[in-house]
């Protein structure tokens, strides 16, 4: 990473050396790949801001979501059991405790922004994200299995 800044620095001095040159007539050894400098100047930067957003994107897709899935369907279980508290069943879907809150609309997709599965029947409920390969009961997924213990 340490190129990029020296190349920077390379052209910079280059450019200024090719000015002086001109300015006395003395042929300057390095005119010719002034235009790759100067074009390395300008793109170097560019190059490097594209890096650091892929490299964030990467980052964000394969660890940072899975992490955050987890915490949302930690919270997303907790709502459902009081839900279970108050009503006496789980909810049908996770569309009933999002109209309770409506703020919680982005329930119904993980950070990979797929679907959760959700079922629910009298003994326990399911809450499933297809995980990183976005692909349902693979071993990725994030499973939550809560059973009423009576």
């Amino acid at each position: 990473m340490i190129i990029y800044p020296l190349m920077w620095l390379i052209s910079l001095i280059d450019i200024l050396f090719d000015k002086k040159s001109l300015d006395r007539n003395i042929e300057n050894p390095f005119t010719n790949s002034m235009i790759v400098n100067v074009v390395s100047l300008l793109v170097a930067p560019f190059i490097l801001l594209f890096l650091a957003f892929e490299g964030y994107s990467i980052l964000n897709d394969n660890v940072l979501a899975e992490d955050r899935t987890i915490k949302e369907m930690t919270t997303i279980e907790e709502k459902i059991i009081e839900y279970e508290l108050n009503y006496g069943r789980y909810p049908n879907s996770l569309d009933v405790l999002i109209s309770i809150r409506p703020i919680r609309e982005g329930w119904k997709r993980d950070y990979w922004n797929e679907e959760y599965l959700y079922s629910a029947n009298d003994s326990e409920f399911v809450l499933i994200s297809q995980g990183r390969d976005r692909k349902h009961y693979t071993d990725d997924d994030i499973k939550r299995v809560v059973k009423i213990s009576n």
